[in-house]
């Protein structure tokens, strides 16, 4: 099993296509639901500006305000398959 907090957030991982090392930031997920049961499935890895912009300002600044600051930042992730 997969803790994402603790096995991948904060980690480095190598980035084949980009051939560096970077480091993960977030790992957005998505949920689906079996029969009785919730499965959580990590889509893809963030590793550029945005995602360190709203852990920084998490908790200090309103939602809308960081949405509307990670603006400024191109997305940047990997997917997870390529991880």
């Amino acid at each position: 099993m997969l803790r994402i907090a603790r096995d991948l957030i904060d980690q480095q991982i190598i980035d084949a296509q980009g051939r560096k090392v970077v480091r993960v930031n977030d790992a957005p997920s998505k949920s689906a639901r079996r029969a009785t049961t919730i499965r959580w499935h990590v889509i893809d890895v963030d590793i550029g500006l945005r995602s360190i912009l709203r852990r920084v300002l998490q908790g200090a600044v309103p939602p809308r305000s960081i949405r509307w600051a990670q603006r400024i930042f191109d997305s940047s992730s990997i997917r997870w398959e390529l991880v």
